[in-house]
């Protein structure tokens, strides 16, 4: 099956501002999975359409962060990511709660309640930007 997140390849480099909660999902609501702490790197793989939210990795970890606490990583410096984004042409991705989580979550103990994340998903946060 192929899923629409893009590869470790693509990724790109920033850092978080500040102690940030990764999520499983593009939304507050979602489960924490870490937190990433301030000034640690992560792998952008993607950002959700607006670019408010994005697929990261940092740690060994895998979830999504809010896109206002990321810079990126340009011309020597880091700027934030919204300012950035477009040029940086951080790939546009969508979410799927069933095929991300099968991914990155099936040891976590929320995992077994796919089905209501999913249904909170497409009832209310899948039109986040």
């Amino acid at each position: 099956a192929t899923m629409a997140v893009p590869s470790l390849a693509a990724a790109q480099d920033a850092i978080v501002t500040t102690d940030l909660n990764m999520r499983a999902g593009p939304s507050t609501s979602f489960p924490v999975v870490a937190v990433v702490p301030e000034s640690a790197p992560v792998d952008i793989h993607g950002c959700v359409d607006g670019y408010s939210w994005c697929d990261v990795s940092s740690q060994g970890a895998r979830g999504w962060v809010s896109a206002s606490y990321l810079s990126y990583a340009a011309n020597g410096s880091y700027v934030p990511l919204f300012d950035y984004a477009s040029e940086a042409e951080i790939p546009i991705i969508t979410y799927s709660v069933g095929s991300y989580w099968d991914s990155y979550y099936r040891d976590r103990p929320w995992y077994g309640r796919c089905a209501l994340w999913n249904s909170r998903w497409h009832d209310n946060w899948r039109n986040i930007r």
